[in-house]
């Protein structure tokens, strides 16, 4: 484990309050992309920034997809007596859940990655 053994076993604090502060900033500003009006319809037509913009605005809802899962198998993972998964019988189990929560984050940067690099690049 990366911050000591203590991280296996009960609350592990340091990742639990990078995922709240990173849930919170993120919560922020999928809102504000999501009421930002587009009053010109500037996502509109065939040009090259429309058809960027209209990547950018899909790529916002794989990415918020992510983040939900994200966070329902984070509870579910550290929580997991609480949802009848018992350390020691379902160890499988939970490491295949906390894969699934790997995989879905890489895939979660990369989708939120692409949809700010489009717009900049």
């Amino acid at each position: 484990a990366i911050f000591g053994q203590g991280q296996c076993t009960g609350t592990p604090w340091v990742h639990l309050s990078s995922a709240l502060l990173t849930s919170a900033l993120y919560g922020t500003t999928f809102t504000l992309s999501f009421l930002m009006p587009d009053p010109g319809g500037l996502d509109e037509g065939d040009s090259d920034f429309a058809k960027t913009l209209r990547t950018h605005k899909a790529l916002r809802w794989v990415h918020f997809g992510g983040m939900i899962a994200q966070m329902l198998l984070g509870i579910v993972v550290a929580n997991g007596e609480r949802f009848g998964l018992d350390r020691a019988n379902d160890y499988k189990a939970l490491r295949a859940l906390s894969t699934v929560h790997l995989g879905i984050g890489v895939v979660t940067w990369g989708a939120l990655t692409w949809a700010g690099s489009i717009m900049v690049f």
